[in-house]
């Protein structure tokens, strides 16, 4: 019989901003041999080492090219990533070390967020290893001492985040549950190519007014320190960030954070209509879900997250726009379904069961002919 395991948690040094190394600079979609745990270690173990590749990757300051690579996206094609240079993920690190409470203040601005950074992790909940298949069929099996598979000894991100890691956690969560009961109607609207298109010197619009940003883009602050940094990453590029690293998601989560507070309070002030009352709005990431009980408010507030994009040079797709009514049944919740059932189909070829008699044998196993 199998018993569950509690999930084990354990403290994280705050002050250690290398984590940066290891929870925010790569993409998640890489191979489960490519990793920076080594580079980590190298750097914050081996201070002469660390000195050495500090003043070698100094020796040339200039923008890098970052390694760009394919991942599949099923039936939706091909999609872009990339690996930012060692070079500028060492600044990056410095930046955190530097600028890390500026990051959760100008994330903090938006009620409509579901996914932003709100405190430095402090620590967090190991999962235990499971065990093979073939440990589970058999109840004799040897262990070598550090013979377990690898897992990681570090948080999977440097901030703690609010209020949902994968947005499919809000569609199954009783918040929405609640909008659908309050709302009628739903709307999902789609920033087309949003982080190909991005423009870096928008991040000190974000922060500051925009023509105090085009005066003072030389000034040394936040806002112009993160621009550089990402066009740095980019080869120089002003116009798009890198699609992959959490801190580009948190670049852009800035800007959003922006857009959004701009829209709620133009809603309130010019069309009287109220947030949680009127209309509820929803983002993650870079997805826009607007819910509401008539097409008037449900339109104004479509036009106005227009209007407000476009500042940043920002633009709705209107061909991926989805309407929804009552009951809400997403691309996300038929997804969902479909993974059920096959996850299902999946577990019933391999699991164990338990029989009375004591044997352990796998669920469908072929009976052997007579």
């Amino acid at each position: 019989m199998l018993w569950p395991m509690k999930n084990k948690s354990i403290k994280i040094e705050k002050k250690d901003f290398h984590r940066v190394l290891l929870t925010d600079l790569l993409p998640y979609e890489t191979p489960i041999i490519f990793s920076n745990n080594h580079f980590y270690n190298r750097i914050k173990k081996d201070r002469l080492s660390h000195s050495f590749i500090i003043e070698l990757f100094r020796a040339t300051p200039d923008p890098s090219i970052p390694y760009t690579y394919t991942a599949s996206r099923g039936d939706l094609g091909q999609r872009e990533l990339s690996v930012i240079h060692p070079r500028q993920q060492l600044d990056l690190v410095e930046f955190y070390n530097d600028y890390y409470s500026m990051i959760l203040d100008r994330c903090s601005l938006s009620s409509f967020s579901l996914r932003s950074p709100t405190k430095v992790a402090s620590r967090f909940y190991e999962r235990p290893l499971l065990k093979d298949l073939d440990e589970l069929i058999s109840d004799e099996v040897d262990f070598q001492e550090n013979g377990r598979s690898p897992q990681s000894k570090y948080a999977t991100s440097f901030f703690t985040y609010r209020k949902y890691n994968r947005l499919f956690q809000f569609f199954d969560s009783n918040e929405f549950l609640e909008i659908e009961k309050k709302y009628s109607r739903y709307l999902s609207l789609d920033v087309s190519k949003c982080f190909y298109n991005i423009y870096t010197h928008s991040v000190a619009w974000a922060v500051k007014e925009k023509n105090f940003s085009k005066n003072h883009r030389m000034t040394s602050s936040f806002e112009n320190r993160f621009d550089e940094l990402m066009r740095n990453c980019n080869f120089g590029e002003t116009n798009g960030i890198l699609v992959g690293p959490e801190i580009s998601r948190i670049f852009s989560e800035i800007i959003f954070q922006r857009i959004d507070a701009n829209v709620k309070g133009r809603l309130t002030e010019n069309y009287n209509l109220h947030s949680e009352e009127d209309f509820v709005v929803r983002r993650y990431i870079d997805d826009i879900y607007i819910f509401s009980n008539n097409q008037s408010a449900e339109d104004t507030v479509k036009d106005q997250y227009e209007v407000e994009l476009s500042k940043y040079k920002l633009y709705l797709n209107q061909a991926k726009h989805v309407n929804l009514q009552r009951p809400f049944y997403t691309n996300i919740s038929s997804a969902k379904d479909s993974l059920f059932v096959k996850s299902d189909a999946f577990f019933d070829a391999v699991l164990v069961k338990l029989e009375p008699n004591g044997n352990i044998v796998r669920k469908n196993a072929k009976k052997d002919k007579p």
